[in-house]
């Protein structure tokens, strides 16, 4: 018996949707069927690149989903359009939905998106793809099986906003621990330039302690001066009672066994996106339960992500659940909390970003 063939749709025909639109076309159970982007030039070139037909080729994404019979859609628009088109994917019926980082950009919206997603029993899914590298599988069950004793502080430097960069390694960070539930959180957060990342105002610098409920406190340091480490930034530090691991594209592992490297052997053909596709597929039809990039695990990254704006809004230490559906830092800025001292917005993700 022949296995069903999925039809795909991708909202927003820029540079992260060609990685999308390559898995779908390498996966063997998925058709590339119809795009949508509301810039015309964008997505003339984007159907030719990726052999979709002008017929389905829409400069909106509610024309695609009325119009074509669709199983998944891809939205790789912008952060600020995430929580909309996924709403509406969810409302037209589609089954399933991979949204790009981060899955929105409040905490409202992810809950929004969630209770779209059950009330049309919809798998909505979140392209955290770190969740599939080699390194981060690897130090995770080194972990589990306790290698480094009970893990203790995780320490991690990344770039260029929380809502663009951020959002990966929190979410890495989450997956390697087991994903345990947020306690609190307390944070540091500047913003004295009218700086944006894709339309969305983004914070200069930020820092912050997270505490999960297992006990254990990470360590996040967002667009910070300092010397360069070793192993580069956006690689998690795990320190145990035991040992420690560097979380990179290889895992090295110390403890009371010495030094030891670990590095994939085989190629990751199904990594990464593609294995996205097949949990995803495999969620669909009730072959698993849940998803590893599920929006369920999403909603806790935004969740510390606001929670350290709210941290900077009330000056203290913001319990979980978070109870503000709103962007912290947006409403500073609107109310006049947080001003900007060097005025001239600009955003580091344009022009180059499409």
């Amino acid at each position: 018996m022949s296995q069903k063939i999925y039809r795909v749709g991708i909202v927003g025909c820029g540079m992260i949707a060609a990685a999308h639109a390559k898995a779908y076309k390498m996966h063997e159970r998925t058709e590339l069927a119809a795009l949508a982007d509301i810039n015309p030039e964008h997505l003339l070139k984007f159907k030719d690149k990726w052999s979709v037909s002008e017929k389905a080729s829409y400069t909106d994404h509610l024309s695609m989903l009325n119009n074509e019979k669709l199983d998944i859609v891809s939205v790789c628009t912008w952060h600020g359009s995430h929580a909309e088109i996924s709403i509406d994917c969810a409302m037209k019926g589609i089954s399933g939905i991979i949204c790009e980082k981060p899955m929105a950009t409040n905490v409202g919206e992810a809950k929004d998106m969630l209770a779209a997603a059950k009330a049309n029993k919809t798998k909505l899914t979140v392209e955290h793809n770190r969740r599939y590298s080699f390194g981060s599988n690897k130090a995770r069950e080194l972990i589990a099986e306790g290698q480094i004793g009970k893990p203790q502080i995780v320490l991690v430097r990344t770039q260029s906003g929380m809502l663009n960069w951020a959002t990966h390694v929190i979410d890495q960070t989450r997956y390697l621990l087991g994903d345990p539930e947020t306690d609190w959180v307390i944070a540091q957060v500047e913003r004295k330039t009218d700086r944006h990342e894709r339309m969305e105002p983004a914070e200069d610098r930020a820092a912050g302690i997270i505490c999960f409920k297992d006990g254990t406190h990470f360590v996040l340091e967002c667009d910070l001066p300092g010397p360069e480490m070793d192993h580069g930034p956006n690689t998690p530090i795990v320190i145990g009672t035991e040992g420690q691991i560097v979380v990179g594209s290889t895992v090295k592992l110390l403890n009371k066994n010495g030094f030891q490297e670990f590095a994939s052997v085989t190629e990751e053909h199904r990594a990464g996106y593609i294995g996205h596709i097949d949990d995803l597929i495999s969620w669909m039809e009730g072959q698993t339960d849940q998803h590893r990039c599920s929006g369920d695990q999403a909603l806790h990254d935004i969740e510390i992500m606001m929670a350290m704006y709210e941290s900077l809004r009330i000056k203290g230490v913001v319990s979980s659940p978070l109870k503000t559906r709103s962007n912290p830092l947006k409403e500073m800025l609107s109310n006049g909390e947080l001003s900007v001292q060097f005025p001239g917005r600009y955003d580091i993700r344009l022009p180059y970003w499409n």
